[in-house]
């Protein structure tokens, strides 16, 4: 079986609060789980500030398809409203490679 990988890079915005964020995301992974297709989901702040919020699915129609309405049912989310807009850059990719430890 063939996974896709969704990833979407940004920055916060100004003063927004870390923890919060990271509270708020929680009603994102609700969502996502609800949605076809979705395997998981990992969020990582990176070195420079910047986030990384990666998502896998079963094919990246099914990541694509969620996406279009996720705007529409989180886009006035607590989550979304700490993420500087402009900042957003959202990409997908079938996935060739995955290990773990051990």
């Amino acid at each position: 079986m063939s996974k896709s990988v969704e990833t979407v890079s940004f920055k916060l915005t100004a003063g927004s609060d870390v923890s919060a964020f990271v509270a708020a995301s929680d009603k994102v992974t609700d969502w996502a789980r609800k949605q076809p297709g979705f395997l998981s989901r990992e969020l990582a702040q990176l070195e420079d500030d910047s986030w990384l919020d990666i998502a896998y699915w079963t094919s990246t129609e099914a990541a694509k398809k969620a996406g279009e309405t996720f705007m529409s049912e989180l886009g006035d989310s607590a989550f979304m409203a700490m993420i500087d807009p402009a900042s957003v850059k959202m990409t997908y990719g079938e996935l060739h490679l995955s290990t773990q430890s051990g």
